[in-house]
């Protein structure tokens, strides 16, 4: 925009310099029959006429680009005001933005502080209603006989404990007994029948037999 204006204004200014050195009318010299001599006319330019008519050109396109450069830097002022106040704007906007964020934190700190002492008061009203609800029942007493150590109670955990041991022990032990004891006992683990059962020798036995007892 601002080169078309000065091309335009450069051509504005050549073709006043060319009109001003060209005449605006021509003399010609012509012959009268009638009268038997020469005499003088006067006739515009042509290219006086063509000058003016280009500077008139010129001119007017000159004035077109300079009425839109003097818009569009209205305009530009215009847009110049409105971003300076965009910019307050929000300059404002920022402020309110981080007061409200400090009152926000401080309303937190607040409810924090607010809620730990309520929790304090909580705790110290327990303790206080602890401490007042004890009441006393009865009166201690001197014991007729010492408590520790009790004999009977003692012996009777001892055999309870020792059942209970002997009843362990004897089912560990018929839990790894793994001989075959009776006829049945062969039938059900060997699958084989009994034919015969022959009865345990002990020495004493023998010893009555050997001698015809």
């Amino acid at each position: 925009m601002h080169i078309e204006i000065q091309q335009l204004a450069a051509g504005v200014y050549s073709l006043e310099n060319q009109l001003a050195i060209t005449p605006q009318t021509i003399t010609s010299d012509k012959w009268n029959e009638d009268q038997g001599k020469a005499y003088s006319t006067q006739e515009a330019n042509p290219v006086y006429i063509s000058l003016v008519q280009e500077l008139i050109g010129k001119k007017a396109a000159l004035a077109e680009k300079e009425g839109e450069a003097a818009g569009l830097q209205q305009m530009l002022a215009q847009t110049d005001v409105e971003l300076d106040t965009l910019q307050a704007e929000l300059a404002n906007k920022r402020m309110q933005e981080e007061k409200l964020q400090r009152e926000v934190d401080r309303l937190k700190k607040t409810s924090e502080t607010l809620a730990m002492k309520k929790t304090e008061t909580q705790i110290a009203k327990s303790i206080d209603l602890g401490d007042t609800s004890v009441m006393v029942v009865s009166e201690a007493s001197l014991p007729e006989a010492p408590i520790k150590p009790n004999k009977k109670l003692n012996v009777a955990i001892a055999l309870v404990l020792g059942f209970m041991v002997f009843t362990l022990l004897a089912f560990v032990l018929e839990h790894l007994d793994n001989t075959l004891k009776t006829p049945e006992d062969i039938s059900r683990e060997l699958g084989l029948s009994v034919i015969g059962v022959i009865p345990k020798m002990t020495r004493q036995n023998t010893h009555h037999s050997s001698y015809g007892g």
